[in-house]
This record gives C-alpha cells, sequence and structure tokens, in this order.
C-alpha cells in the first residue's frame, strides 16, 4: 500500500515479554519481518529484579547468557542465593540456592536487564525497531493497520501486545473485548535505598519476605550499593492511603518488618527516591489470542502474577518462546488455518493452566499465614478458593 510500511509481525512494548518475543520470531525464521515498537525506552528505574535460575535456558537461547554472567562477575548485576521469609512465625527460615538443580538466579538492574535484550533484539536482520507510541488500531483484511502518533502508517499480519499491565490492546479494541480478570487488588509500595558508608557492608544475596498484619514486605539487594524494599497491601485498605509518604512507610518498615529494617539501619541505608507505588494485582486477559482477530497477548498483558510468587519474569520468557512459535507457523502458507486456529487455542489454555496452577500455590502459601486471622487482608486471602 502507497505510503504504509509493511510487515508480518507487529510487537507493541520492548520489555522483558515484548524484546524476546521479537528475538525468538526472528531467530525461528530469517524471512519474517517484525517491527518491534515502544515509546518508553530509557535508563528509569523498573521495578521487578528477582529472575529464577530456571531462566538460564531462555537466556542462552537469546544469545545472552554469557552476557548476563560476565555482568555479575564485574557486580554489574548480582546472583540471587535463594529465599529468606518470616511466614507463620516471626523467625526466618530459607530455601538455598545450593539445593536447586538450575543453580543460583539472579537479582537484577530491571532497567540494565532490559536493555540488554532489546539490544540482542535489534541485531537480528529481519528486526525494525522503532522508539515510537501507537496511535490509531484498526484491524482490516490483512490483519491490522496502525498509525503512530507521528503519523507513520503500519500494516502487520499479526499483532502481539506485550505492554505490560498497560494492556495497550484494551485501550484500542475496547475493554469488553479486552477484558482482565482480576483475583486481587494488591498494590505494591517500593523504597529504592542506597547503601551508606558502614562498619557493616551488605553482602546478602538473599531475597527476604516478612508477613505483617496489613500485608507483607520483600526485600532484596541490587548492583551499584543499592536495596529495593516493597510492601504489598490491599489497595482499600487505610495503610494504603498513607503508606506512599516517607515517612509513613519507614515506620511501619521499623514496626512491621524486623528483619528487613535491621538490614537498613546496619548498612546505613537511606532512601534514594521517594516512595512509589504501582499495581501487583494476579489478573489474567480473557482474550489471550485468538486466530481470527490476528493478535496474541503475552507477558503481564496476558497474565499477571503476585510478586509473592517470584514468577513475572520467568514466565515472560516462557511465554515469549510459546508465542513465537505460534507467530511463525501462522505465517506458514503450508499449514492449514485449522491448524493454525488450535495453535492460538493451545496458546491460550498454557497460559491459563499457568495462571490455574500459580493461583492453587498462591492460595496455600497465604494459608500458611495465619497470625493475624481477623486482619482484612489475611481473611480475604484465607477465604479465597
Amino acid at each position: 500500500l502507497k505510503g504504509m510500511e509493511e510487515y508480518d509481525v507487529l510487537i507493541v512494548g520492548a520489555g522483558i515479554a515484548g524484546a524476546s518475543t521479537a528475538t525468538f520470531t526472528c531467530d525461528r525464521s530469517p524471512t519474517i519481518r517484525v517491527l518491534l515498537v515502544d515509546d518508553q525506552i530509557g535508563r528509569s528505574f523498573k521495578v521487578g529484579e528477582s529472575l529464577a535460575a530456571s531462566s538460564k535456558r531462555y537466556l542462552k537461547q537469546l544469545g545472552i547468557l554469557e552476557k548476563v554472567e560476565d555482568l555479575v562477575r564485574s557486580g554489574k548485576q548480582l546472583t540471587c542465593l535463594g529465599n529468606r521469609s518470616a511466614w507463620g512465625n516471626p523467625n526466618l527460615h530459607g530455601n538455598d540456592s545450593i539445593f536447586s538443580p538450575y543453580g543460583e538466579g539472579y537479582h537484577l538492574d530491571r532497567s540494565s536487564f532490559e536493555e540488554l535484550l532489546l539490544e540482542s533484539a535489534r541485531s537480528r536482520p529481519n528486526l525494525v525497531f522503532k522508539p515510537m507510541k501507537v496511535g490509531e488500531v484498526k484491524k482490516s483484511s490483512q490483519g491490522w493497520e496502525v498509525q503512530s502518533s507521528e503519523g507513520l502508517k503500519i500494516q502487520a499480519k499479526i499483532l502481539v501486545d506485550a505492554s505490560g499491565r498497560s494492556n495497550f490492546l484494551s485501550h484500542h479494541l475496547g475493554k469488553d473485548r479486552c477484558e482482565r480478570m482480576s483475583i486481587d487488588n494488591l498494590l505494591a509500595f517500593v523504597g529504592v535505598f542506597e547503601e551508606g558508608e558502614s562498619e557493616i557492608e551488605d553482602h546478602d544475596n538473599f531475597s527476604t519476605v516478612e508477613a505483617s498484619r496489613d500485608g507483607w514486605w520483600y526485600s532484596a539487594r541490587l548492583p551499584e550499593k543499592k536495596r529495593i524494599v516493597v510492601f504489598h497491601t490491599d489497595d482499600d485498605l487505610p495503610i494504603a492511603k498513607t503508606c506512599r509518604k516517607d515517612q509513613t512507610f519507614m515506620a511501619r518498615l521499623e514496626s512491621d518488618a524486623p528483619h528487613i529494617f535491621d538490614r537498613i539501619t546496619k548498612s546505613n541505608y537511606r532512601l534514594s527516591r521517594r516512595i512509589m507505588c504501582t499495581s501487583a494485582s494476579s489478573c489474567i486477559q480473557k482474550s489471550i489470542a485468538s486466530f481470527e482477530g490476528r493478535f496474541l497477548s503475552v507477558g503481564d498483558s496476558a497474565v499477571s502474577f503476585d510478586p509473592l510468587s517470584a514468577q513475572g519474569m520467568i514466565t515472560a520468557l516462557q511465554c515469549s518462546a510459546m508465542c513465537s512459535y505460534v507467530v511463525e507457523r501462522s505465517l506458514d502458507p503450508n499449514i492449514t488455518d485449522q491448524i493454525k486456529e488450535e495453535d492460538f487455542l493451545n496458546y491460550r489454555k498454557e497460559i491459563l493452566e499457568i495462571f490455574h496452577k500459580f493461583a492453587i500455590t498462591r492460595h496455600r502459601y497465604y494459608n500458611m499465614e495465619r497470625r493475624w486471622p481477623d486482619c482484612d487482608f489475611w481473611k480475604r486471602r484465607h477465604s479465597q478458593k
């Protein structure tokens, strides 16, 4: 079409899910023309630093495992040696990565990790990356027609929504067609700390979780002498209205999470930015994929997890690999439409099964904490089936 750029696949969002889907798709077939777009590229801090050791097979397939390991050796990324939690009682109990068949996981600088994934994707000759914002979106006989906010017109046979919790497709197709089903209303209040001068340097590479009356706390060491501390609670509880204030956050940290607070004080950590607030709810997209609609959702656009599971990034990588398989086959003229439709349905079923297993595990873990049975945060989770 005159004045219109044509691609086989348009991927909206160049985070972990989008960049990985782009790389996997390009590697599956060098003849597939992929356009990857994102208007939020930059070095701003991003929440989500814990990556499971089982991710290593995906990092190897993406061609970045050795680079990640080099960054770990240089201190620009960190390993995760395991998890400790005060859950069900006030004492810390741990799971050490030495007992994992995959070895150590990672505590990542999320922004630089995403830059590495994007750099890897952009090295593929059949991929084009554009730092643009999507404007108008509409279905066409050829798939999708998209116009950027700058007026660039694009046509693609397949559209992949990798825009994260913002769920780009729902804004353009309507929430009735791209509705998300949520099982909670969890918020995360995020504090980023910088280590000051101290006789006790922080070398603790374990993740720490502490349950409290109105939710639970999480902390992990980050590269560049930083540490993240996150408080999770429901958005309608009274504490959610005050905890975004630095003073309230620190007061609740001291009273509710003594193990994490002890680490913060011993290594002379200080808040380096204002407390941030972000959604951390567990939800799933009802319209995950459609062969008739020629679209798929991947990563947080498809399914989002309670951070207690530490499942977000590893599932994004897993689903990216599955998504690329469906995309490649959908563009193969030698495969019948019936089989292609089955591929889309199977992709949807796989993600539904992942979410179902997560929900069962989530229910079991929340029921292990019984110290505050009359508090709304815990009552809700104990009553869920």
